[in-house]
């Protein structure tokens, strides 16, 4: 029985490959589903064009939400039931959530992309990852899992 291997929040076993967050298992993949695994680096995503559709579609609303309340602060006459107040609680949570899914749906990470029976899952690593400890980490995981991790990433 081989030792656990933990590296930037991936952990591989006996049993599976699983991304850990806050210590807590967020992604899990057993060992006898796994068909082949990719190491790759782009956008940790699950689906990153819908996610940068739907953070595009909240910059836009706080846009209209901020445009139409600087627009009662000019003319206060306009305000009805409140709206400014609402807004100006509003705005912010909206365009922060449409600024963070763009963010992360854009921002490169490496992954391990794994073909499994039913579907596709993506296991990032998070935090700083170095290519020697990445290299180093990848030997050591095709020797659990018996199987030829591919790599479409140059450095490793």
């Amino acid at each position: 029985m081989a030792e656990p291997i933990l590296y930037a929040s991936v952990r591989v076993d006996e049993k599976g490959i699983m991304e850990l967050s806050h210590g807590r298992r967020s992604a899990f993949v057993p060992m006898e589903n796994i068909r082949s695994v990719m190491l790759l680096r782009g956008s940790p995503a699950e689906r990153p064009r819908i996610q940068v559709i739907a953070g595009i579609a909240f910059l836009g609303l706080g846009a209209y939400f901020l445009i139409n309340l600087l627009m009662n602060l000019i003319n206060p006459e306009r305000i009805v039931g409140g709206f400014g107040i609402r807004a100006v609680i509003v705005i912010p949570f909206i365009l922060f959530m449409g600024g963070w899914l763009v963010y992360t749906a854009l921002r490169r990470r490496y992954f391990l992309l794994i073909q499994s029976e039913k579907d596709r899952r993506k296991i990032v690593f998070r935090g700083d990852v170095d290519t020697h400890g990445l290299t180093q980490f990848i030997t050591e995981v095709q020797s659990i899992i018996n199987m030829e991790i591919t790599s479409r990433v140059d450095a490793v």
